[in-house]
C-alpha cells in the first residue's frame, strides 16, 4: 500500500498552492522517509493545528500506525479547526481498526466488519455520481453538466473497493458503485 498511498502524495505535491506533509506508516516495517516527510506524526494540539486536510490511507491504530492519542487529535482538529479528514481505505484492512477509536463517529460509512480486506472484483467497475454528486464541487471535473457528465464515463474503472454497509446518517453519498448494492442502495464509495 505505501506504493497507493505514494500515488496520492506525489499529486499532490505538484500543485504549487497545496504544502504536503507526510507520515507513512505500515504495521511490520519502519516509518517511511524522504522529501517532505514527517518522522513522526504530530502528537501535540499545537502540532497538528498547522493541517487543514488529512488523508488516512490503509491505516489503523496499533504498533507502528496511528496511536488512540493521535486519533484524539486528528477528531480534535475536525471538530475544533474545522480541518477536513479524507478516509482512503486499503486491502489490509487497517481502516477498520479505527471503528473503535475515537475517529469511529467520523467514518461517513458503516464497514462492513466480516470483509475487513475489502472486495476483490473480476471485472472492472465504474463509480457513478448521485444526484448529489453530479452537483458536488468534488466531482465536477468541467462546470457544462453534459460534459461533466462525459467525463465522469470516461474514467478509468477500478478492481477493488472497501466493503461498505450503508452510509452513516449525517453523510452525503456523492459517488456508488456502478453494480454491487447493499440492502437497500447501490453500494457508497465516495461520502
Amino acid at each position: 500500500q505505501r506504493h497507493r498511498a505514494s500515488v496520492h502524495v506525489h499529486l499532490l505535491v505538484r500543485d504549487p498552492g497545496v504544502e504536503v506533509h507526510s507520515v507513512l506508516f505500515h504495521p511490520n516495517l519502519a516509518m517511511g522517509g524522504g522529501r517532505n516527510y514527517l518522522s513522526s506524526f504530530p502528537n501535540t494540539k499545537e502540532a497538528i493545528s498547522r493541517f487543514d486536510v488529512i488523508f488516512l490511507g490503509d491505516v489503523g491504530i496499533g504498533q507502528n500506525e496511528l496511536t488512540s492519542q493521535d486519533a484524539e487529535l486528528i477528531k480534535g482538529l475536525v471538530e475544533q479547526q474545522s480541518s477536513g479528514l479524507v478516509f482512503l481505505p486499503g486491502r489490509r484492512g487497517r481502516q477498520h481498526f479505527l471503528t473503535n477509536s475515537a475517529l469511529a463517529d467520523l467514518l461517513p460509512v458503516v464497514l462492513d466488519p466480516a470483509r475487513p480486506e475489502g472486495i476483490a472484483l473480476q471485472n472492472e467497475s465504474a463509480l457513478l455520481p448521485t444526484s448529489a454528486g453530479r452537483r458536488h464541487w468534488m466531482t465536477r471535473f468541467d462546470s457544462d453538466e453534459l460534459r461533466n457528465e462525459e467525463l465522469w464515463k470516461q474514467l478509468p474503472g477500478f478492481y477493488w473497493s472497501a466493503a461498505v454497509e450503508k452510509s452513516r446518517p449525517g453523510s452525503e453519498v456523492i459517488a456508488v458503485h456502478a453494480a454491487q448494492r447493499n440492502k437497500k442502495h447501490k453500494t457508497a464509495l465516495i461520502g
